[in-house]
């Protein structure tokens, strides 16, 4: 930066400052000077601010030569500070600013020209800069106080061995907003956080390499388990020198400083295998998810299956094993005393592969049929899995539909785009979760015929492997769901969505109108439900049913379909799909549905539409409510 282009933005008078005689810790208190300079003959006095190194520090008493301070204020913590150091004594008759907003990314150089004894300014060229790089320190959440390890302070380090059972952390909470107008120490009371911020341990080994990463961590106290240490770094025969790290977290930036606890691994022996349930989700692989992992099609009546699981809140797993379950029949060659065979049952568990837990989050708001912003409650970060940039461009699942993250802007919404692969749009109830499972799911590679699969899902726990007989079951049915034919998409009535009730007019026939769909061509494109029209697969039909319900013919079972009209649309090349329901059709199946239901005036009908190729259906279809004429009211 040339000198021509620093800008000369007012005088001021020089800082109040001591230098320290000795070293300090990092909870000392007393500090005693020889060396000072004072702006004014009381220019230090209680409540000021002082900046010691990177610290920040509060004034509490004053005396002679000496005064009290108030450690590890503001977003700072308590640092140990070598003999010599200067403290900085704040107030606003010695401080200076240019008054300007920065942006986050900022450098700004600065130069300090004092007058000389013969006047006038040192020359701006033979001043030093100091440069200042600034890094959303306003904006980023202050660190937790008051940091313990196993019952003492951090800096005094921690033994984690088969007695401690780990490192347990306790803090207090800070806040950055309420306290904005006052300096709190290290040992003040704890405060109610800023909404969002959550806490993130890491481990280091001697060399600064990061082992483990605990992000989302709430409330005020966390246990870091000592079968994870030793997982960690490796399960050695000697101790393990390494560091723990605690920062405060909240929309994705960190504070400024962090805690550094030395921690001792000691060696152990047989480890508890101790674990919780999480919950796991089994479903038939749609065909873009084959593609997508490069296993070849599925044919006419075999398909793949895939799994993901949720990892357990207590944080004691890190991955998850998928095991298909079998049972193989074992003549005994004994008879039961009537002639007949005596059978023995053996247990098999084929290992499929292994997977880091499953992102996820839940919905805040009711998410429409269209609607492409998610607004989050709640977050696998709070398990430990952080909802990150690096998720763009994955697949998840909100109960039975696929969508595509497209965007996580970190304002606590994500946008999706809706209805990919085999599905179809759908309303999600507030707190629905939606699963981001691309990554993290494990496909059986194996092809499946017909029939359910038990599979299971055993947590990577840090001790003896749990006995996969003792876990629960995880059927999947695959129905051929890979060969299935694609529904279609942008499906409207008239101009609106289909989901809203459409009503046959004289004189205006219900316009029926949709883009076709193609399992194998856009299996390598991200096609959501507005995609333009792609040319389907040879032989495939979109099959148009008008019908009406009856109730169920048992508890339990499903209402009655009665059909009054089924119409096969056959698609054009490089041409949208339709189909035009007339008035006159609308007169007659309304009077066949109103005498069936007893309904008169008008009666709503139901419009489904499903794409079908070599007899297999689309895995779903739309249901477009439709209300008709019926016989006249008498």
């Amino acid at each position: 930066m040339a000198n021509s282009d620093y800008q000369n933005i007012g005088a001021g008078s020089f800082a109040t400052f001591v230098k320290t005689d000795v070293a300090y810790e990092q909870l000392d208190t007393a500090i005693e000077y020889t060396d000072f300079n004072f702006a004014t003959f009381d220019a230090i006095k209680v409540g000021m601010a002082a900046l010691w190194d990177d610290e920040i520090c509060r004034v509490e008493t004053v005396g002679v030569r000496a005064f009290t301070l108030k450690r590890g204020c503001a977003d700072t913590l308590p640092a140990r500070h070598l003999p010599g150091t200067i403290i900085w004594l704040l107030n606003l008759g010695t401080v200076g600013t240019d008054r300007k907003e920065r942006s986050a990314d900022e450098t700004v150089a600065v130069k300090i020209s004092p007058f000389t004894i013969g006047g006038g300014n040192l020359p701006i060229g033979v001043v030093a800069p100091d440069e200042v790089t600034f890094n959303w320190r306003y904006f980023r959440p202050y660190n937790a106080a008051y940091l313990f390890a196993n019952a003492a302070r951090w800096y005094l380090g921690a033994t984690l061995n088969s007695t401690t059972g780990g490192v347990n952390l306790t803090w207090r909470d800070r806040n950055r907003v309420m306290q904005a107008d006052q300096l709190l120490g290290q040992d003040d009371a704890t405060m109610t956080p800023e909404v969002g911020t959550t806490y993130t341990m890491r481990l280091h080994d001697a060399g600064g390499a990061l082992l483990r990463e605990e992000p989302g961590i709430i409330g005020n106290a966390f246990l870091y388990q000592y079968g994870k240490a030793l997982h960690d770094v490796g399960n050695p025969g000697t101790p393990v020198n390494a560091t723990v790290t605690f920062y405060s977290e909240r929309q994705g930036m960190e504070s400024m400083q962090g805690y550094a606890v030395p921690v001792t691994i000691q060696p152990g022996g047989a480890l508890p295998s101790v674990w919780q349930q999480f919950d796991q989700r089994g479903m038939a692989s749609p065909y873009i998810m084959n593609v997508k992992r490069g296993l070849p099609p599925s044919t006419l009546t075999q398909d793949y299956l895939l799994a993901f699981g949720v990892r357990p809140a207590d944080r004691m797993s890190d991955t998850y094993n998928m095991y298909r379950h079998w049972i193989e029949t074992v003549d005994t060659g004994e008879d039961d005393g009537n002639g007949d065979p005596i059978y023995d049952y053996v247990h098999h568990h084929d290992l499929i592969g292994s997977k880091p837990y499953t992102p996820w989050v839940s919905l805040e708001f009711r998410l429409p049929e269209l609607e492409q912003i998610v607004n989050v409650r709640s977050s696998s970060l709070y398990d430990g899995v952080r909802i990150s940039q690096d998720l763009v461009g994955n697949y998840a699942l909100i109960d039975d539909e696929l969508v595509i993250i497209i965007a996580i802007p970190g304002d606590g919404t994500i946008k999706i785009f809706r209805g990919m692969g085999d599905t179809i749009p759908a309303v999600h109830i507030a707190g629905s979760r939606m699963f981001i499972f691309d990554e993290t799911c494990v496909i059986d590679p194996t092809l499946r015929g017909g029939g359910s699969y038990d599979y299971r899902l055993q947590p990577g726990v840090y001790g003896p492997a749990v006995d996969v007989d003792t876990l629960p079951s995880l059927p999947i049915n695959p129905n051929a769901r890979g060969y299935r034919p694609y529904n279609v998409g942008q499906l409207q009535v008239n101009g609106r969505p289909w989901f809203e009730e459409a009503q046959a007019i004289n004189g205006a026939p219900l316009q029926i109108l949709w883009a076709w769909r193609n399992r194998i061509t856009q299996s390598s494109t991200p096609v959501d439900h507005t995609y333009p029209s792609i040319d389907p697969e040879p032989g495939t039909t979109a099959r148009v049913i008008f019908y009406y319900e009856t109730p169920p013919a048992s508890e339990g079972s499903n209402p009655v379909q009665h059909n009054l009209r089924v119409v096969n649309v056959n698609p054009v090349a490089g041409q949208d799909g339709s189909f035009q329901y007339t008035y006159a059709m609308a007169l007659t199946d309304g009077e066949i549905a109103g005498q069936a239901l007893g309904q008169c005036g008008t009666i709503v009908i139901y419009c489904r539409i499903d794409c079908v190729r070599e007899n297999y259906i689309s895995f779903q279809r739309y249901v477009i409510p439709v209300r008709v004429p019926s016989y006249p009211c008498t």
